[in-house]
């Protein structure tokens, strides 16, 4: 039995206070002048005003977390800050050997000058709020000022370890932090006055009811409030899972960029963080797309998702669909990774090669125009550039003597509709018929296909009409002189 004389005297030092332990038919006795204990007794100390009882270094052994509101804080000098301190238990009983002490400083809202009559560990209640078997400790300090509110009051949480009470993921709670908890600070709330702790909503694990006796509710001033926070298992609940808001989405290439989600659910009490990186997909890095693999975290409290982006390049490539794969990997401790851990954008191409062809199944050319431009078109989507190969081949007009023989790739860039290829004519000043020759598209490249008029018959007009060389300028042939 533990009993707390916190106005207790002794040595001639007022209301410095004293605990005394009655093990079976054992007594102990222990105050701040106890050899070996940390800190001194001082007037007003108040040591004892709070005591909790837990095995906070899970080693079978109850041990005791004692409340000292009216100690000076040790570090700043700040009076009446308040600390704990926590003796061990053994098998011989409680020991000042080994013991801890906490104070307003070594929390997130303790700061050096501001913590004068807080009153850190006024009330004390211990339990096992995360479920690792070890005694967790819950710390009210009623006159802590939140911001400019005086006396809001505070809340905070020491988590048990094999090495006793550690300040590593702490926790500090009031009104209206972290998210999702109820309510505003306001002055004189006193939130954290008084702890309990309890299975309230019966899964196993201690939950921590906090007293804010200063609470009005409407026109009622100090109608007073309760504030419950539920333990949630460290290795499920107290970080939660985090997964992708989703498992595949497609994007199209002209978008820009993709923004993808990354969502943590089901417990959010400690803070947590997960790494997202590429793991495979079709579509190039750099080419096709940029990204930063990266790490999301979630401060404790923070329960819902977080945005990151891929940037997708657009080409002018008629091409198959492309995608990108990414995964979660390296979850903080006790952070899950949930379904879908995986993440695969469909980058949807937008860009169409066209039909390539000629326009029509004939052209026809002059034999003195010296060349035959003959007109290749692509329609139906000129988004991407394209190539298509040609030749030229005899029909009644044969290469060399009428026409010379041409090959070769047209290069459609991106948005060009319309090339020409050149086949070069011979004028042999020979009055003939009109002769042929065909030229034959294959091979598009770039997604581009061909149409219908994929060959064209080239027709080569004859210029010679007359065989009396008029078309010459020879006039002997058909001038004559009269006497």
């Amino acid at each position: 039995l533990a009993v707390g004389g916190f106005t207790e005297s002794f040595d001639g030092v007022a209301s410095a206070g004293r605990v005394t332990v009655m093990f079976g038919s054992t007594l102990g006795c222990f105050d701040q002048d106890t050899p070996g204990i940390l800190e001194d007794a001082e007037e007003e100390d108040l040591f004892g005003a709070a005591l909790a009882v837990g095995d906070f270094d899970d080693d079978g052994f109850e041990d005791l977390a004692i409340g000292v509101p009216g100690e000076d804080q040790p570090t700043s000098g700040d009076g009446r800050a308040g600390i704990v301190q926590v003796l061990f238990g053994s098998a011989s009983g409680l020991s000042v050997s080994g013991d801890q002490l906490f104070g307003q400083l070594q929390f997130p809202l303790g700061q050096p000058g501001g913590d004068i009559n807080d009153h850190f560990g006024d009330a004390l209640a211990a339990g096992d709020f995360d479920g690792d078997g070890s005694s967790d400790l819950a710390i009210g300090v009623p006159d802590e000022d939140v911001g400019d509110v005086v006396d809001a009051g505070t809340a905070h949480v020491l988590y048990g370890s094999p090495t006793g009470l550690t300040t590593t993921g702490n926790q500090t709670f009031h009104s209206n932090f972290p998210a999702g908890m109820p309510d505003s600070p306001n002055t004189n709330d006193a939130f954290g006055e008084t702890l309990a702790t309890g299975d309230f909503d019966g899964n196993g694990i201690d939950d921590l009811a906090i007293g804010m006796p200063g609470e009005g509710l409407g026109t009622q001033a100090l109608a007073g409030a309760v504030t419950a926070l539920y333990g949630l298992d460290r290795a499920t609940g107290a970080f939660g899972t985090a997964r992708f808001g989703g498992g595949a989405m497609s994007v199209s290439e002209a978008e820009g960029n993709r923004i993808f989600t990354l969502i943590r659910e089901g417990g959010a009490v400690l803070a947590a963080s997960v790494s997202h990186s590429r793991t495979g997909g079709t579509a190039a890095p750099g080419a096709d797309f940029t990204y930063d693999a990266d790490v999301t975290s979630w401060a404790p409290g923070d329960l819902g998702f977080e945005i990151d982006f891929v940037h997708i390049r657009a080409d002018t490539l008629d091409e198959n669909d492309e995608t990108i794969v990414l995964q979660l990997s390296d979850p903080s401790a006790g952070l899950a990774v949930g379904s879908p851990s995986t993440l695969t954008i469909t980058i949807e191409d937008d860009d169409e090669g066209g039909i390539v062809q000629f326009p029509g199944p004939v052209q026809v050319f002059g034999e003195g125009t010296g060349s035959a431009a003959v007109i290749v078109t692509r329609g139906s989507g000129a988004a991407s550039g394209v190539t298509v190969e040609f030749a030229t081949s005899n029909g009644s007009a044969l290469a060399g003597s009428d026409y010379t023989a041409t090959s070769g790739t047209l290069t459609f860039a991106a948005d060009e509709t319309s090339k020409v290829i050149q086949v070069p004519l011979f004028d042999d000043g020979v009055a003939e018929p009109a002769e042929t020759f065909l030229v034959t598209l294959t091979n598009p490249g770039g997604g581009a296909t061909l149409g219908t008029f994929a060959v064209v018959q080239v027709v080569i007009v004859d210029n010679n009409l007359f065989v009396d060389g008029f078309e010459t300028g020879n006039s002997s042939r058909w001038s004559s002189t009269i006497p």
